[in-house]
């Protein structure tokens, strides 16, 4: 029998890079937290490391929030924490994981999960205002 699908989800902030493998109900199976390195080649490395180590045969897709502009679904364009970095998120890790990715503004991941699996579940309108290392919503 074949385990039931998972994703792995990447929280890119202004002062870690925190990941998870989720199953379908949203319930955190495992963990991953680094300090979010300063230069673009290290946070390549480190986001296909935690990525890699995250990585089962169940896992279906990766999904990826950072704070500042993203073109949806695709591109990180701008953000207040990562001044400097040029890296083409989803194609970095598109070679990989032969997986579908997705990356968005981490305010907005997290307002589409508490509508489907939290505390926003059956509600028409939501509110997601997020409040870390810069306030997001």
């Amino acid at each position: 029998m074949r385990a039931p699908p998972t994703t792995i989800g990447i929280d890119l902030g202004g002062s870690k890079l925190a990941a998870g493998l989720v199953d379908a109900d949203g319930a955190l199976l495992q963990r991953r937290v680094t300090a979010r390195p300063t230069t673009s080649e290290l946070l390549a490395d480190a986001l296909v490391e935690v990525v890699s180590a995250l990585l089962t045969p169940s896992v279906a897709a990766v999904g990826m929030g950072v704070a500042g502009l993203v073109a949806w679904p695709a591109e990180f364009v701008w953000g207040p924490h990562l001044s400097g970095v040029t890296l083409p998120f989803r194609k970095l890790l598109a070679e990989a994981v032969d997986l579908p990715i997705v990356i968005d503004n981490d305010a907005n991941a997290a307002g589409v999960a508490e509508a489907r699996v939290g505390a926003a579940v059956g509600r028409r309108h939501v509110l997601m205002v997020t409040v870390g290392t810069g306030i997001g919503g």
